[in-house]
């Protein structure tokens, strides 16, 4: 698996400057020798504030249990549509999933994952809590949580490294 990440995400407010790029939802991959149709999918880690101590904190959900990979734990986001830009499936994600509003700041990485029959390139973006006190739309849960606390939930396997990745380089993003 690799993973290509952006050089220097710092979380501030002069990180605000949003990349549009479209999607080629054509593009087909191979797994295990069979081609696949590669599904374009938005990840949103979701940064703001919270505690006495104003500690950063990252938003996640739990997946339905009747669902693919259902029961793990995950950076919220979804399909991007064929109209949409990255940034735009996210907000409009987020806000079907849970009901708050967000700000995606920067991508920091995209990562190619494959699963049985598909295969899925994940675009992580660093997004910004606006407002909306999170609600379970469509999900099975959610938690604001900090990150070295991501080690005690069980997560989808492609977000792994992205999760070491946040952890170890804590003080570069946070």
């Amino acid at each position: 698996m690799e993973l290509h990440y952006r050089d220097e995400v710092k979380w501030s407010e002069e990180n605000t400057k949003m990349t549009e790029f479209f999607i080629d939802h054509n593009e087909t991959h191979r797994y295990n020798g069979a081609v696949t149709n590669m599904i374009e999918v938005g990840c949103a880690i979701i940064r703001a504030k919270r505690g006495d101590g104003k500690e950063p904190h990252i938003l996640i959900a739990q997946r339905h249990p009747g669902a693919f990979l259902g029961g793990y734990w995950e950076f919220p986001g979804g399909k991007i549509e064929a109209h949409e830009t990255v940034e735009e499936c996210l907000v409009r994600e987020i806000q079907e999933e849970l009901g708050v509003q967000i700000r995606p700041v920067q991508l920091f990485c995209i990562q190619d994952h494959a699963y049985p029959g598909k295969t899925v390139r994940l675009h992580f973006y660093f997004c910004d809590w606006i407002s909306g006190a999170p609600v379970r739309r469509d999900c099975h849960d959610f938690h604001w949580v900090r990150p070295e606390e991501m080690k005690n939930f069980n997560f989808i396997p492609a977000d792994t490294e992205i999760i070491n990745e946040l952890i170890r380089e804590r003080k570069r993003y946070f």
